[in-house]
């Protein structure tokens, strides 16, 4: 069953992917690099408040209610915490852009403020729904919650694809943005019927607080690796460069979303074997996971990484040539973050969150110092490396392999679950698969992007015929996708789960 929840997730992401997809091809073209970076400045600064409606809280809710105490008083434990951070979250942002404008330089045009108001909106509302979806993924309904994820990626996508074509407007664009998530909260809402929701207690309270807490410096400090890339290039360099990353970070991003598909499932099940005393199939689940994950990921970065000129040129246009660099880098981080989180599930799903935190807060540091070194030209006067939009990325990258190896040693002596060199060999088939295609093509003169879903395919097919070969996937893996993949099976269990009301 945990199968289907991820393959349904997998299927949202999917479907977040080609709307994406669609969504970049027109919005980019139509504004260009530079009114584009406007829109990835403003992200990036509504996106550093995210921290204060979280502060480790999600984490303490799908804990709880994947260890089946009390749902309602759960449910209303969270939702009172929810609404106090969501209220931080709002005076704290608007108290920042008060003293930008009233003590600071302003915003560089009023477009980048207006958009910041909407998205800031947009922030208060998507906090609503997950506060709902959150209990959703806790009591491992998925079906519900990417349900309510989907309608909102839906909505957005046609919205913002109709207006790139007939009126480009970043404000349009925006506010697109706005109505999907309140259109996204209206489905929420009506699958929450039937939850109930009680009044929280001093012991329920505590019992939150005191696992969120060491998670908090965690979620302080996570924005500054989402969005202090973006703030800096727009410091040191142009509006135009952060419209070339902001570019270069779409398919990585949607990358992202394949961990994000068994991240919140894991976590639960983590938990519940946890409580059970189960380790050993807490850490087969952590194994297969992560093994599962390298064998999907590992051709698609590959291929992103070989083929990043064509593909730039397809998805954002001839105008964003200089994102291809930085997409490479990107990508490389993607693949670590992906192939570690099961190891960071694993730590935080038997509560040793402290250990977790711990691990965040001393890297913070590092990725500050390499900010600084790689991406101004000087700084205070002294020489730096200049390398700009390629230097946050390569700290991003390099960041990436280091949590990496942190959290497999971490979850390695905690838990036993030793590291997976099978994971190493993917990334080196699909890399040498992607290479062979790649130089068959400029020997054959296939050069014409037609041909790039044609190549993507033939890498597929040389790929997991050599992982087949070499005994790297057996008939055991086909059963599983097999058995996962029924669409039957499928339709009813998303059938049955929506029908589905909350209970104690």
């Amino acid at each position: 069953m945990l199968a289907k929840k991820a393959l349904l997730t997998f299927g949202t992401k999917g479907s977040s992917l080609i709307f994406g997809f669609a969504v970049t091809f027109f919005v980019a073209r139509s504004l260009g690099p530079e009114r584009y970076g406007i829109m990835g400045f403003a992200l990036a600064f509504t996106g550093f408040f995210t921290a204060l409606g979280e502060l480790g809280f999600a984490s303490a809710h799908l804990k709880r209610i994947s260890e089946n105490k009390n749902i309602g008083r759960c449910i209303g434990t969270f939702f009172s915490i929810r609404g106090i951070l969501i209220a931080l979250l709002l005076t704290v942002s608007l108290l920042v852009i008060y003293f930008i404008k009233k003590f600071g330089n302003g915003f560089e045009t009023k477009t980048h403020e207006i958009v910041i108001y909407i998205f800031l909106a947009s922030l208060v509302f998507k906090n609503i729904v997950t506060t709902i979806t959150l209990t959703f993924d806790g009591k491992l309904e998925t079906a519900k919650s990417q349900l309510v994820e989907f309608v909102m990626m839906f909505t957005n996508a046609v919205l913002s694809i109709f207006i790139a074509i007939i009126m480009p407007s970043i404000i349009l664009l925006a506010g697109a943005i706005l109505v999907s998530a309140v259109v996204a909260l209206t489905v929420a809402l009506y699958l929450f019927r039937g939850y109930p929701v009680e009044r929280p207690t001093s012991d329920s309270v505590k019992s939150y607080v005191s696992f969120a807490a060491p998670l908090a410096a965690v979620a302080v400090i996570r924005p500054f690796y989402y969005y202090l890339d973006t703030l800096l290039i727009q410091a040191f360099n142009s509006s135009k460069d952060v419209g070339y990353y902001y570019g270069a970070q779409k398919l990585p991003n949607f990358i992202l979303l394949i961990s994000d598909a068994v991240l919140t499932i894991l976590l639960a099940a983590v938990s519940q074997f946890y409580t059970k005393g189960d380790m050993g199939a807490m850490r087969e689940l952590c194994k297969k996971a992560e093994r599962y994950l390298s064998l999907i990921v590992s051709p698609l970065v590959m291929f992103l990484i070989v083929f990043a000129k064509p593909v730039i040129e397809i998805l954002l246009g001839s105008q964003y040539l200089s994102s291809v660099p930085i997409m490479r880098f990107l990508l490389l981080q993607a693949l670590f973050l992906t192939i570690g989180r099961p190891a960071s599930v694993l730590i935080v799903g038997i509560g040793r969150n402290k250990l977790y935190a711990l691990e965040a807060i001393l890297e913070f540091p590092l990725m500050i110092i390499f900010y600084f070194i790689l991406i101004p030209k000087s700084l205070f006067g002294v020489k730096m490396f200049g390398y700009g939009t390629q230097g946050a990325a390569l700290t991003l990258m390099l960041m990436s392999f280091i949590g990496f190896t942190a959290s497999k040693i971490i979850a390695f002596k905690l838990a036993g679950v030793k590291l997976n060199k099978r994971i190493f060999f993917h990334s080196l088939v699909a890399l040498l698969s992607c290479a062979g295609v790649s130089a068959a093509a400029n020997v054959l003169s296939f050069n014409s992007l037609m041909f790039l879903p044609l190549f993507f395919v033939i890498t597929c097919v040389i790929y997991f015929g050599a992982l087949w070969f070499t005994r790297q996937i057996n008939i055991s893996d086909i059963d599983f996708f097999n058995r996962m993949c029924n669409v039957k099976d499928m339709k009813n269990y998303v059938k049955a789960e929506l029908k589905m009301r909350g209970t104690n």
